[in-house]
């Protein structure tokens, strides 16, 4: 029930990726976002390590590559909420620009514990920087429409 433009920032950590359909979702974010605002939107990066190694242990030694799973449909065993989106960078800036944001700048971030708890730390910090499973992207929205 926010007017149009009636913010100046926007800030959403792990919400939007929990809907059926999060385009959608970024309509009124897009909306009440002021012109010259700023955002930013943290998703579940889907070219993660996490993703793949959850997913493969899932496929492959729970055997649930036999019950005919995908690796997208695994990630409801091991991920929160009942819908959850993963996206690569490209695909989230993709539908962030089709709702008339700007993205400025996607990086990646990681919770403090290990991928793999005996991995070294430098190791497991490189892992993090490179493949990790927050992706935050920061936008903004033009001056002129």
């Amino acid at each position: 029930d926010f007017a149009d433009g009636s913010f100046n920032f926007l800030y959403s950590w792990g919400v939007t990726h929990h809907s059926e359909n999060t385009g959608k979702i970024l309509d009124p974010i897009a909306r009440v976002l002021a012109r010259g605002g700023r955002g930013m939107i943290m998703v579940y990066n889907h070219n993660s390590l996490r993703y793949y190694l959850k997913g493969l242990y899932q496929l492959y030694v729970r055997g649930l590559l036999f019950k005919c799973a995908k690796l997208d449909s695994l990630q409801e065993n091991f991920t929160d909420g009942y819908f959850h989106t993963h996206y690569s960078p490209r695909e989230f800036e993709g539908i962030l620009k089709a709702k008339g944001l700007v993205p400025e700048k996607t990086s990646l971030s990681h919770m403090a514990k290990s991928y793999i708890p005996p991995m070294p730390t430098g190791i497991d910090n490189f892992f993090k920087r490179k493949f990790s499973w927050l992706l935050t992207a920061e936008f903004s929205k033009p001056q002129k429409p």
